[in-house]
């Protein structure tokens, strides 16, 4: 794995407001970057933390949820961990386009943002979601979004190639460029 240095986190109650406060987080953490980077960190953080609320049970000891960013030289790491599930691997089934269904679409939302992201399960048994984002923006990629308008939300794909390391044993990426 690459290195990623610099760790911030936090451990929040798990509410329908954690998703929020998730985002105000990586907000903070993230002030003065790039626009593109932090605006691709809200989404991903807020798809991830959602996903917990919905998808992982409640319990005792299992009312929280960790989120953490990690910088490297080049990408931006978002990492969502929870109390785990029953299931070893997630399921990741991205829908068809032109689907009507109204569920479904998160994890292909941070699978066409990121550069690489996965899940793996620690040891402790807490299950672990991570992004990798690219870090910076292509200066004619940033004023051609500003070209745009707010109207439409593009966002560059960005896929540096010095950013592939072979995966360690027990860690499963679910999307990959």
């Amino acid at each position: 794995m690459p290195d990623v240095s610099g760790w911030k986190g936090a451990t929040l109650p798990r509410s329908a407001k954690t998703p929020r406060h998730a985002r105000q987080a990586v907000r903070r953490w993230l002030a003065g970057s790039v626009a593109a980077v932090e605006s691709n960190a809200l989404l991903v953080v807020s798809e991830l933390v959602t996903n917990v609320i919905q998808h992982v049970p409640t319990g005792v000891q299992r009312d929280w949820v960790k989120v953490r960013l990690g910088f490297a030289d080049d990408f931006v790491r978002v990492e969502v961990i929870d109390p785990g599930t029953t299931r070893s691997q997630p399921r990741f089934k991205p829908l068809r386009q032109g689907s009507t269904k109204r569920r479904g679409r998160g994890l292909g939302l941070v699978a066409d943002l990121s550069v690489r992201c996965g899940t793996h399960i620690a040891a402790c048994g807490d299950r672990i979601v991570w992004a990798d984002l690219a870090a910076g923006v292509p200066d004619a990629a940033q004023e051609a979004i500003q070209d745009i308008g707010d109207s439409v939300h593009a966002r560059p794909r960005m896929r540096p190639l010095s950013v592939r390391p072979s995966q360690p044993a027990g860690l499963t990426a679910f999307r990959s460029r």
